[in-house]
């Protein structure tokens, strides 16, 4: 993944998640915290206002600050 690809980046990785809690019954006008409530995976909030400050926040995070996020949504997803 390169610098310039991170935000198709940030959006794979929230489909990813929506696809991996409902099942592909997410709609994309759904919140970050709509899928953590609609999954009712409430231990994931921390990780999904993260996913959501490095999408809607003043900066794009570094390339390793993203790889480190997925590999926590892998280890809370097991």
């Amino acid at each position: 993944m390169s610098e310039g690809k991170i935000p198709e980046a940030l959006e794979a990785l929230w489909w990813w998640l929506a696809r991996t809690l409902t099942g592909g019954e997410a709609e994309p006008d759904w919140t970050s915290r709509d899928l953590v409530a609609r999954s009712g995976r409430e231990d994931l909030r921390e990780l999904a206002r993260r996913l959501d400050a490095f999408t809607y926040g003043p900066r794009p995070p570094q390339v390793s600050e993203l790889r480190g996020l997925v590999g926590r949504f892998e280890e809370s997803l097991v």
